[in-house]
This record gives C-alpha cells, sequence and structure tokens, in this order.
C-alpha cells in the first residue's frame, strides 16, 4: 500500500520482502543467468505460502520461457550466507529487511539493478520501495510483498472501548514465537512497535536500517517495556507456542486471552477471518509503568508517528 493512502493517524509500520539480484562471483553482471533460460531464487515461502510462489513461477514460465529454480526455506539468513560464502548464491533473493540488503550491498555481493530493470518500471516505485545506500546510489532491491504491521487483532464481538483495559494484562494477549529456524521474530515486532512509539520515526530507521545497535540504551528501554507487561507464565507460553496458533486462541468458547499483536497477513490464517477486527497499536496497545501511551509523547520526546518500513527485495 503506498503512503498517502495510509491513515493519518495509523502508528503502524510495514514489512516488506525486498527482491535483491546477487552478483555471481567472479562476474560483475547479470549476463551469466539471463543468457542461460533459467534463474535460481531463494525466500522464505514454505507450505501453502510456497505452493502458491511456485504457481506464480510456473505462470512467468509459460509466459517468459525462462525456468526459475526455487528454493523455500525457513532458515533464509543462514541459508544465502552460506551459499554466498561458498561462492554459489543464487541469482535472487527475498530478503525481510533493508538492513540485510544494506548488508550485503556494502559487501559488494549485490548487483546494482539500475542496468537490470528499465528506467521507466523503476519510475514506477517510489524511493521508500527502492533503497539506496546513498541519496544517488545505484538501486539494489525492489519491493514485492509488504504488510501492513503493529496491528492489534481481537474478536469482532468485543466493545472496542474495552481494549485499552485489556492490553494492560499481559494475560490477554495471545502470543506465540515459535516459526521454525525463524522463531522470534514475532517479539522482534514488538520491539519495533514501542520503540517507534517511545523515540520516533528518526531513532526507528537508524534502527531498521543497521545504524543503531541492539545494545543502544534506547532499545534497551523497549525491551524493558515489553518485560514488564508479560508475567513468566505468559513468557513461557510464548515461548513454546507456534506464532501461527497463538492467534486461533481468540475464537474458543472460553478463550484464555483476547488480543493478538500481529501484521496484516495474519487474518488469512485464522480459522474465522471474518469474526475479527483490529485496530491500530496507539491506544491498543500496552502502556508499561512510566512510559507514555503509545502514539503520544511527553515533554521534549520526539514525535510520535510512524512511517512505512521495510518491503522485501
Amino acid at each position: 500500500m503506498s503512503a498517502a493512502k495510509r491513515s493519518g493517524h495509523a502508528t503502524a509500520t510495514v514489512l516488506g520482502l525486498w527482491m535483491v539480484l546477487l552478483c555471481v562471483v567472479g562476474a560483475g553482471d547479470t549476463s551469466g543467468w539471463q543468457s542461460r533460460g533459467s534463474v535460481s531464487v531463494l525466500a522464505s515461502w514454505t507450505g501453502k505460502e510456497g505452493e502458491a510462489f511456485r504457481g506464480l513461477l510456473d505462470t512467468f514460465t509459460r509466459r517468459t520461457g525462462i525456468h526459475v529454480d526455487y528454493q523455500g526455506t525457513t532458515a533464509l539468513r543462514e541459508v544465502l550466507a552460506s551459499e554466498v560464502a561458498s561462492g554459489t548464491p543464487p541469482d535472487i533473493a527475498v530478503l525481510p529487511s533493508t538492513g540485510e540488503l544494506a548488508a550485503y550491498a556494502r559487501q559488494r555481493q549485490l548487483t546494482p539493478l539500475d542496468g537490470v530493470i528499465p528506467s521507466r518500471e523503476r519510475g514506477a516505485y517510489g524511493e521508500l520501495w527502492k533503497p539506496r545506500l546513498s541519496a544517488r546510489g545505484p538501486v539494489y532491491g525492489i519491493a514485492v510483498k509488504a504488510d501492513l504491521k503493529s496491528i492489534v487483532w481481537y474478536k469482532r464481538d468485543r466493545r472496542p472501548g474495552t481494549l485499552p483495559a485489556l492490553a494492560a494484562d499481559g494475560r490477554q494477549w495471545c502470543v506465540g514465537m515459535g516459526d521454525d529456524a525463524a522463531s522470534g521474530w514475532p517479539g522482534t515486532d514488538w520491539i519495533e512497535d514501542l520503540l517507534l512509539q517511545q523515540q520516533g520515526r528518526s531513532v526507528y530507521q537508524d534502527w531498521a536500517t543497521g545504524g543503531l545497535p541492539w545494545t543502544d540504551p534506547r532499545v534497551e528501554r523497549a525491551w524493558r517495556s515489553w518485560g514488564s507487561l508479560f508475567g513468566k507464565a505468559t513468557a513461557r507460553t510464548a515461548l513454546i507456542t507456534d506464532f501461527r496458533e497463538a492467534g486461533a486462541k481468540l475464537f474458543g468458547a472460553d478463550p484464555p486471552c483476547a488480543l493478538e499483536h500481529q501484521g496484516s497477513f495474519i487474518r488469512g490464517g485464522y480459522p474465522n477471518p471474518t469474526k475479527v477486527a483490529f485496530a491500530f497499536s496507539p491506544g491498543s496497545s500496552p502502556t508499561p509503568t512510566g512510559d507514555p501511551p503509545p502514539g503520544r509523547c511527553r515533554g521534549t520526546s520526539p514525535r510520535c508517528s510512524a512511517t512505512p518500513r521495510r518491503p522485501r527485495s
């Protein structure tokens, strides 16, 4: 979705998938894969998502005659790092963050897309969706998918006015950290949301692009704020619960939790998608002791607003 179409009060972030073209070691251009009539692609889509993506690739092959060798893995970061180190990287990788894109670009492991994608096609993307390392530098990635993040999901028959009280009770959050080799990422979404609300857009962007370390006191504050919400029992349950199963608890006859902090994509995985509603995190996210409510700032604190972030390239 475009930034222009987003609601002005929404402090949600956007997670994108970035398509990048990796350099084959020893070759500085793309002629190798263009000439052999096939291309290798590495991405994180597996299971039903992987099947849907393969179907899309099959359509591409029928229309172009180009064979696509697709590898889907939940251990994307580890597999890509290993293949790059061994000198056998895929032609195209779909990365989950601009930070990873920037790291590979700085190592000169990526092929600039300026000479691959015609300028007219590149012009169809706003600057947010085609990141550069510098203002006039080459384009290294193009967004291929985006999801709205920092959303609070709840069963539709609940009154919105009850959300703040529920959010303040850590036991009311349906939380799951499990996702095979990628386990833990739902927790980073919480940290991202809290960091954005507490520190504002500039600090958040610096962190998201790798310029701010996780050990920075401002990031530490977000961690402590999150930790103050959940008791040990909730935390233990979250660690052994798959993220795909967490939200299903919303629909039980006597649900043990009432809210889920998750991206827009999760709705498709609910057993009853039509029975859920959502709210943006400000006003419905928890306010740990000592912190201003999400979406507000105290005194001279930075302006609390969100910005679209992270398409996948």
